[in-house]
């Protein structure tokens, strides 16, 4: 059985799952969505997920446990919830998708790459990058990645998800990077001040993506494009406005009808 997987770890990120998930479904995926949400997740926000048809699965939320003060992500916190994908051995294999993508095209082929398979970092760093990925879950690599991130609470180490995984795996197999190609939606969003991303978030290398087939975009950092209200500059805004058009119809459908 296989599944497209998300993980919704707090309220504020559900229009970047149900935009998601209706970005699945205009590309005719094949793949059924699944959000993993933990017990912080309030009942207005399962009653939309059951509304809009999307399955959850409630796990246990998994809390990095240090002092991220100062630290320009402090969010970071918040994505170590992802490490829940390996313990999906219902599941022979997952692609698992963030919250922050926009999908141009069918990436059902996806799961005939081979287990564990990611896109690099580019430009960013020389790391793969954890926005997309895709899994054969396994017990022994969920307990050992948990393992790995209490080492690092321990020690009292600020990372996020994707430095544990990287770390773990000795072994990624490479997915095009057509499958991952970041934006930093700051930098589009007009009057924005975008220089405090420049400090944290700088190219490690010339990148330059217009000849790539582009399949998946991925709005790394904030503001994302689910939470902006800011008119953005960048050349695929008008798509993702218009899944936000769709999603936000049908919530006001939903609280009509219980109105009524």
């Amino acid at each position: 059985m296989r599944k497209y997987v998300c993980v919704l770890a707090t309220n504020d990120y559900l229009d970047g799952c149900l935009v998601l998930n209706e970005n699945l479904k205009h590309i005719n995926s094949q793949y059924e969505l699944l959000c993993l949400i933990n017990e912080n997740i309030d009942e207005e926000t399962r009653k939309m997920l059951d509304y809009f048809k999307i399955e959850y699965k409630e796990t246990k939320e998994i809390n990095y446990d240090v002092d991220y003060e100062g630290h320009l992500q402090p969010y970071y916190k918040n994505t170590f919830n992802k490490l829940s994908i390996f313990n999906l051995t219902e599941y022979e294999k997952i692609v698992y998708l963030d919250l922050d993508l926009l999908i141009l095209e069918n990436i059902d082929n996806l799961f005939d790459y081979d287990s564990i398979a990611m896109a690099k970092d580019y430009p960013f760093s020389y790391l793969y990058n954890s926005g997309v990925m895709v899994i054969e879950p396994n017990k022994d690599d969920y307990d050992n990645l948990i393992e790995l991130m209490k080492e690092k609470i321990r020690n009292q180490i600020q990372l996020g998800d994707q430095d544990i995984i990287n770390e773990y795996f000795k072994t990624i197999n490479t997915i095009p990077q057509e499958y991952n190609l970041m934006r930093l939606l700051a930098k589009y969003v007009k009057n924005n001040n975008t220089e405090r991303w420049n400090i944290r978030k700088h190219p490690i290398k010339e990148y330059d993506d217009k000849n790539l087939n582009k399949k998946i975009l991925h709005y790394i950092m904030t503001p994302k494009p689910f939470q902006t209200n800011y008119p953005y500059d960048e050349i695929y805004s008008h798509l993702y406005t218009y899944y936000l058009c769709l999603i936000k119809e049908k919530k006001e459908k939903m609280r009509s009808l219980i109105i009524e």
